[in-house]
C-alpha cells in the first residue's frame, strides 16, 4: 500500500469530483465536513474562495472507511 501512495501524483480535486468519488450528494458531504469526519479543504489561491481537496487524502479516507466495514 505504501508503495502505491508514493507513485500517486499530488493533485487537487474540487467538490464535485470528491462527491463523485464518494458516491454521495452535497448535503451528506457538507455534514461529513461539519462532523470533521472528512479531510478539510484548502483554499486554492491565497485570498480566494475556491476550495479543493488533496486527491491522495480523499483516497486515503476511502481506504480507511473500507477497512472499518464488517
Amino acid at each position: 500500500m505504501q508503495r502505491l501512495k508514493k507513485q500517486r501524483p499530488r493533485r487537487l480535486i474540487r467538490r464535485k469530483q470528491v462527491m463523485e468519488l464518494l458516491g454521495i450528494k452535497r448535503t451528506a458531504f457538507d455534514e461529513a465536513i461539519k462532523r470533521q469526519d472528512f479531510p478539510k479543504p484548502i483554499t486554492i489561491f491565497a485570498g480566494g474562495r475556491a476550495k479543493a481537496w488533496a486527491e491522495d487524502e480523499v483516497l486515503d479516507y476511502i481506504e480507511r472507511r473500507l477497512a472499518t466495514r464488517d
